[in-house]
């Protein structure tokens, strides 16, 4: 018995870093572009910009909630059903998923037309100048609503179907595009409408690297088929949106914490403190790169080894992770303690 448990160990040991670099690379790719946004705009356009999309986060956390929730639902349960052989299913997973994350977005564009003035007057606080930037930004994410949830879903469901490289390259392609269109938008588009260009961006982004269903689409051994027929698929839309609560709960409280903390900024900060504070805020989002990568190792793999009734392989998952994901958090926070000065120059605040 503990011969074959070294041997299981040793299986998923390769499996787990099969797998670890792609998810990492995919969730860096993916954060990355909520970075360049900052990195872009505090570079390009000033610090009064880099301010007023920190002051936006809260909208860009509350549209990205349909999409991160049923992503993760729908690469959770497909894992474990193709874990379980039932492609079929998994198949019907993967199309509810893509028809309810672009349903439910869409409720995102009316709000945009006519709540996204007031939301950035109340956001934006008694720095009434950085309004209308505030604005632009909010509502633009807030049309780009339905790209972002097919993305996320195409993005996530990829690594569960055995296709970890796909699902990272996507989020390479779409911040190529992304960071190229902005910095072109950046320099180009006049003051009254450049911060429109700068949150579109990500859409575009978000809109070319769907090309990576090409070969996805092409090879013999997809799961996904948009023809599998929807019937008797009901209990497929309950789990996703069950499996998919506690990401959409974690996104939730991100919208909430900033919220609250932007709300105390634009009360008690000064001029020259609001872009410091909106430094600090976007460095959070360097330490994610990194950690929820590695954590998002686990859902990629663990349903599907559930559904093989595999429990030696999830502990021995479990714990790599959390052992690799402790190590990266203390060595990010060891080396901003000893260079904070370079997180001013890459968001472009000056000391």
């Amino acid at each position: 018995m503990e011969s074959s448990y070294r041997r299981n160990d040793k299986i998923i040991r390769r499996k787990f870093y099969q797998y670890l670099i792609p998810t990492v690379l995919m969730v860096v790719a993916m954060q990355f572009g909520s970075l360049a946004d900052s990195i872009v705009v505090g570079n390009f356009l000033g610090s009064d910009a880099l301010s007023a999309t920190s002051l936006a986060l809260p909208v860009v956390f509350l549209v990205e909630i349909p999409g991160f929730a049923i992503a993760a639902g729908a690469s959770i349960i497909g894992a474990n059903l193709i874990g379980k052989r039932q492609a079929d299913d998994a198949a019907k997973t993967f199309k509810i998923s893509l028809l309810l994350a672009f349903c439910i977005s869409l409720v995102f564009i009316p709000l945009g037309l006519f709540a996204a003035g007031p939301m950035a007057t109340w956001l934006a606080g008694e720095f009434a100048s950085l309004q209308p930037m505030v604005m632009q930004y909010a509502q633009m994410y807030m049309f780009i609503s339905p790209a972002l949830a097919i993305g996320l879903v195409v993005a996530y469901f990829l690594p569960s179907d055995n296709n970890p490289t796909l699902g990272a390259l996507f989020f390479i392609i779409s911040n190529i595009v992304h960071i190229g269109v902005e910095i072109l938008f950046a320099l180009t588009l006049s003051q009254d409408v450049v911060m429109y260009g700068i949150a579109g961006s990500m859409g575009i982004g978000m809109i070319s690297g769907l090309v990576v269903l090409i070969p996805y689409v092409l090879s013999r051994t997809k799961t996904a088929n948009m023809k599998a027929s929807l019937k008797g698929s009901l209990p497929f839309f309950w789990q996703t949106l069950k499996a998919g609560s506690s990401s959409a709960a974690l996104v939730a409280l991100s919208c909430v914490f900033y919220l609250v903390l932007n709300l105390a900024a634009t009360a008690y900060l000064t001029g020259e403190e609001l872009p410091i504070y909106a430094m600090l805020s976007n460095f959070t989002f360097v330490i994610d790169l990194f950690i929820v990568g590695i954590f998002q190792v686990m859902p990629s793999i663990i349903p599907a080894l559930l559904g093989e009734k595999d429990y030696f392989s999830v502990r021995s998952v479990a714990k790599r992770v959390f052992l690799l994901g402790l190590g990266v958090a203390g060595l990010l926070s060891v080396i901003s303690l000893i260079v904070p000065q370079m997180f001013f120059a890459i968001f472009g605040v000056p000391l």
